[in-house]
């Protein structure tokens, strides 16, 4: 990392998560108000929860982050991004850029894997990670829109956070 690279002031010596709800495309996309229920669970778990993203995707952030969240669109170099999440106890995340980046930094990983791809092409491979998805018989579709209903994201925030408990105790 650059060595200008840093967490924002605001979590030194903080118990986080980062949660990043964006992704490219619609169908790459868990639910927002389902990520806003994890948001709620990770702070209930006594987590800063971050909701990071880019600035063109603040309004989903802002939703996210909702009254708990710390939210955090644009603004941040890739060094910064990479010093926060390899900084963070758990990261949540579609299949986006920034699971590939919190892998490649070794922050623990819980993805949600859309259809659109296979799975074994783009899991995370190092570091701890939790990949969600349901096996759907369309994937992989390379699909920008969904025309199913997203059936490969049908997973609950309980299921996510879940996952998120057991890689932040394999940490501790």
């Amino acid at each position: 990392m650059p060595g200008d690279a840093h967490v924002p002031a605001a979590l030194a010596g903080t118990r986080y998560a980062v949660v990043a709800p964006g992704a490219s495309c619609p169908s790459r996309r868990w639910p927002a108000e389902r990520f806003a229920a994890v948001v709620r669970g990770l702070a209930d778990d006594g987590l800063t929860v971050v909701v990071s993203g880019t600035e063109r995707e603040a309004d989903l952030v802002d939703a996210v982050a909702g009254d708990v969240g710390v939210p955090l669109a644009g603004g941040l170099g890739l060094g910064d991004l990479a010093a926060l999440l390899a900084g963070a106890e758990v990261v949540v995340a579609n299949n986006s850029g920034g699971v590939h980046l919190a892998d490649a930094v070794g922050a623990p990983v819980v993805e949600l894997f859309a259809g659109t791809e296979t799975v074994d092409q783009y899991r995370p491979r190092s570091t701890r990670a939790e990949v969600l998805t349901r096996p759907v018989s369309c994937a992989p579709c390379r699909q920008l829109v969904c025309p199913f209903g997203q059936e490969c994201l049908a997973i609950a925030p309980d299921e996510v956070l879940a996952a998120a408990r057991r890689l932040r105790t394999v940490a501790v």
